[in-house]
């Protein structure tokens, strides 16, 4: 037998009388406004193991894995050399999209490039090829 909250009801938190539409049905105890700042608590203080749940199941590796890696590629993106400290988001793992490997940890910019260029080695090489022909032009 379910339970039918189709009524108003008080959220605990935040002690407001709220219609049902303002719970989710996975929460039906707290109001969604109250279920973002629980969520948002909740991460910040469990960093770690929010971190490692999502390289995990993205992409199979621990925290541990991603901090050797880190502490291998000196906290530089494997590109551009740029440090982590220069940027606003973590690296991110770069992996292939055929086989799934891990190659390295990448900056956002760079991962991206690779994922507009469709890891296309031949497009890369041109482009390289283009820059390097108009190198001498301002």
């Amino acid at each position: 037998m379910s339970l039918n909250y189709s009524f108003p009801r008080i959220c605990p938190t935040c002690n407001l009388i709220q219609e049902q539409d303002k719970y989710y049905p996975s929460n039906p105890w707290l109001c969604k406004s109250c279920t973002g700042e629980y969520n948002k608590r909740w991460k910040s203080n469990h960093k770690d193991g929010s971190r490692n749940h999502k390289l995990m199941y993205h992409y199979g590796i621990t925290l541990i894995q991603y901090n050797d890696m880190f502490t291998k590629q000196e906290g530089k993106c494997s590109i551009c050399q740029r440090h982590q400290s220069e940027f606003k988001k973590t690296l991110e793992v770069d992996h292939c999209h055929q086989t799934n490997k891990i190659r390295s940890l990448l900056c956002q910019n760079c991962n991206k490039a690779l994922g507009l260029l469709y890891d296309d080695l031949g497009t890369i090489q041109r482009m390289a090829n283009y820059l390097i022909g108009y190198k001498n032009v301002l």
